[in-house]
């Protein structure tokens, strides 16, 4: 077993994603989310939102976005999430 530090994930995981996505122009960008919607048509709905949640860490643009196009409304989501916090 990992020591259970290892499994904690930290923003900085997510860092380096989200600079990659903002150095992107709009047809970049664009190009990038096409591809990530049509991998990510065809699998459950659970895997959907725990990408979509990854990719607002990595930057929020970039995961709602990727919600609008797979058409998951993560709004609800969302507002559980600032109640916990």
């Amino acid at each position: 077993r990992r020591p259970r530090s290892s499994l904690m994930t930290s923003a900085d995981d997510f860092a380096q994603a989200g600079e990659q996505y903002r150095s992107y122009n709009s047809s970049e960008k664009d190009n990038l989310l096409s591809n990530l919607v049509n991998d990510l048509q065809g699998v459950k709905k659970d895997i959907q939102l725990r990408a979509i949640c990854n990719f607002i860490r990595a930057d929020r643009e970039y995961g709602m976005r990727l919600a609008q196009g797979l058409g998951v409304d993560i709004q609800e989501f969302m507002s559980q999430l600032h109640s916990w916090s």
